[in-house]
C-alpha cells in the first residue's frame, strides 16, 4: 500500500478518532496519541515520503482527529467512519498556535453550551487537553 502525505494525515486522523471513540477518557494522553501516529506511519510499507514528513503529517492528522472528535462530541454526533466531516478542521489552523488554541477554546465554549453534565463532556474535554499538549513546542 502506498501513501502520500495526505494519506498519512487522513489515516492518522481516522485512527485517532476511532481510538478515542473506543476508549475511556482516562486512557487519553499525548503518549497514547503519539503511539497511534507511530503505528499508522509504520503501517506504510512503501512510503512515498521520508519518515520525517510522514511523522509530521501523521501528527497533524492526530491533532485534527482530536479536535474533530471533541467537536463532534460537543454536538452529540461522533461519526468516526466518515472520511470528511461537516465541521472539518482546517490544516491551516495548525500553522499558527494562536489560531489552533482559539479553535480549541471555541469547541470548549460549544461544549459548555450544548452538553448537560461534566460526565457527558469528559471525553471531549480530555481530547482537547491532549490536543493542547501536542501544540506545545518540543523542549
Amino acid at each position: 500500500m502506498t501513501y502520500g502525505t495526505y494519506d498519512d494525515r487522513n489515516d492518522t486522523r481516522m485512527s485517532v478518532k476511532r481510538w478515542l471513540n473506543q476508549n475511556d477518557a482516562g486512557l487519553y494522553s499525548s503518549d497514547a496519541i503519539r503511539n497511534l501516529v507511530k503505528e499508522t506511519v509504520l503501517k506504510d510499507k512503501e512510503p512515498v515520503d521520508p519518515i520525517a514528513v510522514s511523522w509530521r503529517e501523521g501528527t497533524y492528522g492526530a491533532w485534527i482527529g482530536l479536535v474533530e472528535f471533541a467537536k463532534e462530541e460537543a454536538s452529540g454526533v461522533c461519526s468516526i467512519d466518515r472520511q470528511g466531516t461537516k465541521g472539518a478542521v482546517s490544516l491551516a489552523v495548525l500553522m499558527d498556535r494562536t489560531a489552533a488554541k482559539a479553535e480549541i477554546d471555541q469547541i470548549r465554549q460549544l461544549l459548555d453550551r450544548n452538553v448537560g453534565s461534566a460526565d457527558e463532556a469528559a471525553r471531549a474535554h480530555t481530547a482537547l487537553n491532549v490536543a493542547e499538549e501536542l501544540l506545545q513546542p518540543a523542549e
